[in-house]
């Protein structure tokens, strides 16, 4: 682990020693900060570009004293990649960069001036992704906060929470689930502990609306950009899955009513066939699920061919 004095260039990083953070740093008190994980694939980042817009609009949405310079902040992470006595040049490895508002006091305001901001960077090799996925459903539910919906922030609690709940019920009934599926607080699906959701229904490529509560990947962002004439696009809509995993897709005409699923009136929603489905982030690539809450899931060709052609471009194993 590396820290940087935000702002200077790479070759001024000092070690930090044994990883100490003051107990004044304002992320490790209020989880005030934000946090990429960014893979690097024969040396190269994949998504850079996209890491940099959120890791900016991030930096915007809570106000923080920090410029995010993409070739200074490139040759940082280089640095601590090439400092690691882990790494292999031949491997693909993930560089984490935290970056915190600093030491502010006691209470919730942000020191005034402000704290120097501290910026944070490790790096650890992939997680191992098994080959066959299986998901579970989770009851841990995502609180509704436009506020904080989009940027990758370091207060993640109920991702925590649910990782627990995944752990906990997996040992309970022997299962080996990978990731476990969440809805927010209205009830409606919206990501996994650690991954974005595809499915495929009628033909088409659909992912949970996240304008009110979860966070988009970049990779599932770059998929959502592309022309919806593009074979890979894929259309954000709000949906719901049952328990047994059946799919529930809402009528758009209903996407900006401000109500939980339970009361929007029965016509708004469709039942469809769930063709497949696919788990996705930055770090592992698109992934096809296998299976959901039990069930076998079939294996779409259209998700396979998406995970083929995505997995290649980008540099995923």
């Amino acid at each position: 682990m590396v820290e940087f004095p935000a702002g200077v260039d790479a070759a001024n990083w000092s070690q930090l020693s044994g990883g100490v953070i003051s107990e004044l740093d304002r992320c490790f008190r209020y989880g005030d900060g934000l946090f990429e994980t960014i893979l690097f694939v024969d040396q190269e980042p994949v998504l850079f570009d996209e890491h940099i817009s959120r890791l900016r609009r991030g930096a915007r949405a809570l106000a923080l004293n920090y410029s995010v310079e993409s070739a200074p902040l490139l040759a940082r992470c280089r640095a601590v990649i090439h400092a690691d006595q882990n790494s292999d040049a031949s491997q693909n490895v993930v560089v984490r960069l935290q970056v915190s508002r600093g030491e502010g006091g006691r209470g919730y305001a942000p020191p005034v001036p402000p704290a120097p901001v501290r910026e944070v960077i490790s790096c650890h090799l992939p997680p191992k992704i098994p080959s066959v996925l299986k998901l579970r459903m989770l009851d841990t539910r995502l609180m509704i906060s436009r506020l904080l919906c989009g940027i990758k922030h370091c207060s993640r609690l109920e991702q925590v929470l649910a990782a627990n709940e995944l752990l906990v019920t997996n040992d309970v009934d022997g299962e080996d689930c990978w990731e476990g599926v969440m809805h927010d607080e209205f009830g409606f699906l919206t990501e996994g502990t650690r991954s974005n959701i595809i499915v495929e229904s009628n033909g088409r490529l659909l992912t949970p609306l996240l304008d009110r509560s979860g966070l988009r990947s970049t990779l599932l962002e770059a998929l959502v950009a592309l022309d919806d004439r593009d074979p890979d696009s894929v259309l954000a809509t709000r949906m719901r899955l049952d328990q047994s995993g059946g799919l529930h897709i809402l009528d758009p005409e209903y996407n900006k009513a401000f109500l939980p699923v339970d009361q929007l009136p029965a016509s708004a929603w469709t039942s469809c066939v769930l063709a497949g489905m696919a788990v996705c982030n930055s770090v592992m690539g698109l992934r096809a699920v296998n299976a959901l809450a039990g069930v076998d899931l079939p294996l779409s060709p259209k998700i396979a061919h998406l995970a083929v052609q995505l997995n290649k471009r980008l540099g995923y194993a």
